[in-house]
């Protein structure tokens, strides 16, 4: 949808400015690998989990590893919103040492 066209612009424009031009096919495509194959483990998984998992039925060790993959996504979060408390201020002020002066405003 919308929001995907934004996060894909986003990710291939910021991919090809640090890749070389001769590399940037096969740089998408491992990046493309990368980012699906924790959609194609997770079907594999959730299904295994569901029959072995430690809940007496399937439907609750579905919505155990449903919850754990929640888990996943606010840690996640977490650690970028850290990212951001740790760094912003010291990009910000090396941006102002350099004379950019929208880095400040």
């Amino acid at each position: 949808g919308l929001c995907k066209g934004f996060y894909d612009a986003g990710i291939f424009a910021s991919l090809y400015d640090v890749v070389h031009p001769r590399s940037r096919a096969s740089a998408a495509g491992v990046m493309n690998t990368v980012g699906w194959i924790g959609g194609a483990l997770a079907t594999s998984l959730a299904g295994w989990y569901a029959d072995h998992g430690p809940q007496g039925s399937a439907v609750a060790n579905m919505s155990r590893f449903i919850a754990g993959g929640g888990l996943i996504y606010l840690a996640g979060g977490i650690v970028l919103l850290l990212t951001v408390a740790l760094f912003a201020r010291r990009d910000v002020l090396r941006r102002a040492g350099e004379g950019d002066e929208s880095a400040i405003t």
